[in-house]
């Protein structure tokens, strides 16, 4: 499971190539200024759907939260995590709350990830 948007890293681990890892971190940025910031659910949807296109993949994750365990506010605290789907159909996002323990936070997140791809290969 990929756990950070690091596009070297992800490359180097080989979940995706290293052109769609730098396209998704590169998407987030261009829409992720003041408007909405990097944890929210534009950018989430901006980085599964550049990741699915850039790919040709069928299905795409993303991922955006904050795991601490410094860098929350009382708007988004610790724990914050939006996730994201892109299906050939649509793109959906929902937002966790997943802990306050950053192992956990990461587990969590990759769980309701899988959780919410399944559901939508299921047509749920």
């Amino acid at each position: 499971m990929v756990l950070d948007v690091d596009a070297d890293l992800i490359a180097r681990h080989g979940a995706v190539s290293e052109e769609v890892a730098r396209a998704m971190a590169a998407g987030a940025r261009k829409i992720s200024g003041a408007d909405y910031g990097a944890v929210s659910e534009e950018v989430a949807r901006a980085m599964a759907a550049g990741a699915r296109k850039i790919s040709g993949a069928d299905y795409a994750i993303a991922t955006t939260g904050i795991a601490g365990p410094t860098g929350g506010s009382a708007e988004k605290p610790v724990g914050t995590v939006w996730i994201a789907v892109a299906t050939p159909a649509h793109t959906i996002a929902i937002c966790k709350q997943c802990g306050n323990d950053r192992g956990q936070i990461i587990e969590r997140a990759g769980a309701f990830a899988l959780s919410l791809l399944r559901d939508e290969l299921n047509g749920e």
